[in-house]
């Protein structure tokens, strides 16, 4: 998460953050490699008169070696 947001100044400013807004239904879902989280997702449940329920995407990142073409199976 470090790469989309730089302007948090410890894991402990991020947990306080999540912990905030997943009261809000705010939940993060991880892709792994192993042991190594390889991607992010932050996302919440909403709802409105157009769409009805969806799911928000607030936050997403990835490892950059999974973003090159044909390396997707091995992340």
């Amino acid at each position: 998460m470090r790469q989309l947001r730089p302007n948090l100044a410890s894991p402990e400013e991020l947990c306080t953050r999540v912990r905030r807004q997943a009261a809000a239904g705010y939940r993060i879902l991880a892709a792994w490699r192993g042991e190594e989280a390889v991607g992010l997702a932050g996302y919440r449940g909403q709802e409105n008169l157009v769409r009805g329920p969806f799911c928000y995407v607030d936050d997403l990142v990835y490892e950059t070696i999974c973003a090159a073409p044909g390396s997707v199976r091995n992340c």
